[in-house]
C-alpha cells in the first residue's frame, strides 16, 4: 500500500511540474515571433518624455521602420515628393505649346542630381525605370519610387465630375487647366500624395516639399549634384511658396476659378510634417467644396480661392511668399532655386 502511495505522489509531482513547465516556458516561447517575422519593440521612453517604437527584424535585429514622436530625432533635411502621370500630350497656354511625355522625361534627368531623399509616384513603367536608374548614383536608402495605378487615387476619382464641370455651357476654356480633366486631377494629386507620404512616415525628416517634375528644367544639362535646403528666413509655422502675381483681395472665388487667376506658383511648396498635414487636408476639402459649387481649375486657383478674405474656406495654415527683386530666376520657380542657392551658400561658408 505504501509503495502505491509513493507512486501516486510521484506521478502527482510530475504532473504539477509538467504544468509549471508548460505555462512558464513553452507558452513564453510560443509568443516569440519566428525569424521570418517583424515586430514592434515596446515603446521606449525618451528623456523628453516622448516615446519612439522601433520595428525590428527578429532575425537580423535590423531596424526596418521607426515611428518618431520626438522632433529631436528627425533629420534636418528636406524630403522631396514628386509624381508623373501619363495623361498624354496636351497644349499648355496655347495650342502651339505642346507638353509631351518625352518632354517630361527629359526634365526628369535633374532628379539624378538632387541629393535629397526622394519619394516619387508614377503610373508609367518607363518613368519608373528612368527614375530608378537616375537615382542609382545615390545610396539606395534615400530613394523610394512607386509604380501605382492612378485609378486608386482620390484625386483621379474626380475625373468624371471635373469633366462634367468643364462641359458646362460657356465654361471658360484655358488649356489645359479647364479643358483636360486629367490635368486637374494630376494637380490635385500633389496634395493627396504629400499627405500619404506624411501618414506613412516614409522618411524621418523635419521638412517635406512637393517638387514638380519640370521646376529645374533649365538644369537638365547640368549634371552637378546639389541639395535643397530650407531658406534662412522661412517661418516654419507656414507653408512656403513662390509669389508669381499680386494678391487681389477684392477677387471672388468664381472670378479666380473661371478667370484662371494666379497668385502663387504651384511647382513647389515646402513645410514641416505638422503644417503640411493640416494644409493638404484643407486643400482637399476645398476641392470638395468647389466641386459642389460646380467650379474647378488647378491647384493654383484652388489655393488662391482658399485665402480670399470673403471666402467660405478657412485654412488653418498661412502661406509665406518668396519672391525676388532681381530678375535672376523664373518667378514661377523661385522657391526651388532659393533652396538650391541656400545649400550652395552654406557649402561655401567656412566653418568657425
Amino acid at each position: 500500500m505504501a509503495s502505491w502511495m509513493r507512486l501516486g505522489l510521484t506521478l502527482t509531482l510530475v504532473f504539477i511540474f509538467g504544468v509549471y513547465v508548460y505555462w512558464t516556458v513553452w507558452l513564453k516561447l510560443s509568443e516569440v515571433p519566428s525569424a521570418a517575422t517583424n515586430s514592434f519593440s515596446p515603446p521606449q521612453i525618451l528623456s523628453s518624455g516622448m516615446q519612439v517604437a522601433f520595428n525590428k527584424d527578429t532575425k537580423t535585429l535590423k531596424t526596418l521602420l521607426q515611428r518618431y514622436e520626438d522632433p529631436t530625432l528627425l533629420q534636418p533635411e528636406i524630403t522631396v515628393v514628386t509624381a508623373y502621370f501619363n495623361i498624354g500630350s496636351f497644349a499648355k497656354g496655347s495650342m502651339s505649346n505642346m507638353y509631351t511625355p518625352s518632354r517630361y522625361m527629359n526634365w526628369m534627368k535633374v532628379f539624378g542630381s538632387i541629393r535629397n531623399n526622394l519619394v516619387a509616384y508614377t503610373d508609367s513603367r518607363d518613368v519608373f525605370d528612368l527614375l530608378t536608374g537616375l537615382r542609382r548614383r545615390f545610396p539606395s536608402n534615400i530613394t523610394k519610387v512607386f509604380l501605382i495605378d492612378r485609378a486608386n487615387l482620390w484625386s483621379f476619382s474626380l475625373a468624371k465630375e471635373i469633366r462634367n464641370i468643364y462641359s458646362q455651357p460657356n465654361y471658360p476654356r484655358h488649356h489645359p487647366n479647364t479643358v483636360n480633366e486629367n490635368y486637374s486631377c494630376a494637380m490635385h494629386a500633389k496634395f493627396e500624395l504629400v499627405n500619404k507620404v506624411l501618414m506613412e512616415e516614409l522618411f524621418p525628416t523635419k521638412y517635406f516639399c512637393w517638387l514638380d517634375i519640370g521646376l529645374f528644367r533649365a538644369l537638365v544639362d547640368d549634371t552637378s549634384i546639389f541639395k535643397l535646403q530650407v531658406p534662412d528666413k522661412w517661418d516654419k509655422r507656414k507653408v512656403a511658396y513662390s509669389r508669381v502675381y499680386d494678391f487681389n483681395d477684392k477677387a471672388t472665388t468664381e472670378s479666380v476659378i473661371k478667370g484662371n487667376q494666379v497668385w502663387v506658383g504651384g511647382a513647389m511648396f515646402l513645410g514641416t510634417p505638422e503644417v503640411l498635414h493640416s494644409y493638404t487636408e484643407d486643400y482637399m476639402n476645398t476641392v470638395k467644396m468647389l466641386l459642389k459649387r460646380r467650379l474647378m481649375n488647378t491647384d493654383q486657383q484652388v489655393i488662391y480661392s482658399m485665402y480670399l478674405p470673403l471666402s467660405e474656406f478657412k485654412p488653418r495654415v498661412q502661406i509665406q511668399l518668396f519672391s525676388q527683386t532681381k530678375n535672376r530666376y523664373d518667378p514661377w520657380f523661385y522657391l526651388g532655386y532659393l533652396c538650391r542657392e541656400t545649400f550652395q551658400n552654406a557649402k561655401m561658408t567656412p566653418r568657425p
